[in-house]
């Protein structure tokens, strides 16, 4: 189960997002600054598993988060060999707009791939999505993209509603830490987690 949020502020935005893991999953390696052949850096956190990253923000104020898609039917056979979805993030690593960041990862080909929730956000205000569902891409942009959006592979849909209800009406820097830290199994909180998942980290990014 995963929660992404995000406010926008006079310097541009800020961004909360929850990562729920297995406990069978290894630990993430802590977010470092790398930095691309172009010259632009980028901070962004490394799954210890399969490999690439689920977050990164770069040196031009773009955030791209990555979140697993549950429900879809897959356009794929079950054996057929995956790539793993780490790999897309890092693409956007020199992007300078939501937008940029977006057409890179559409521009992939995606049919080994998992299906996911790409969003990206920029400094200027942008905000760009893709949905890949495991057959085609579906893209979103500025006002048709608004948080909270929620991944969760435990009852997805009921997990995803109550999210949305527990959403600050007006929200804030401090409202959405506030939502982000929210602990309350009865009402399906961000931190509410079946026993064999972790909420390992909440990360706040301003761009």
């Amino acid at each position: 189960m995963c929660t992404l949020s995000w406010v926008s502020v006079h310097e541009g935005y800020v961004l909360w997002f929850n990562r729920d893991e297995l406990n069978s999953r290894g630990l993430e390696t802590p977010p470092k600054v790398q930095e691309s052949q172009q010259g632009v850096a980028w901070l962004a956190p490394e799954d210890s598993d399969s490999g690439g990253t689920w977050l990164m923000v770069n040196a031009h104020g773009v955030t791209t988060v990555l979140l697993n898609r549950y429900g879809d039917e897959l356009a794929q056979t079950p054996n057929m060999a995956r790539v793993t979805r780490g790999r897309l993030v890092p693409l956007t690593a020199t992007a300078r707009t939501a937008d940029e960041a977006i057409e890179r990862v559409r521009r992939e080909d995606l049919s080994k791939t998992l299906p996911f929730h790409l969003i990206s956000i920029d400094a200027g205000g942008g905000v760009a999505e893709l949905r890949w569902d495991g057959f085609a891409g579906h893209l979103a942009a500025g006002k048709d993209v608004s948080p909270p959006i929620t991944s969760s592979s435990f009852r997805p849909e009921e997990v995803a509603s109550k999210r949305r209800a527990l959403f600050p009406t007006h929200p804030s820097p401090r409202s959405l830490r506030e939502f982000h830290h929210e602990h309350d199994p009865a009402e399906g909180a961000v931190c509410d987690y079946p026993c064999f998942v972790d909420s390992t980290n909440s990360d706040l990014f301003g761009g």
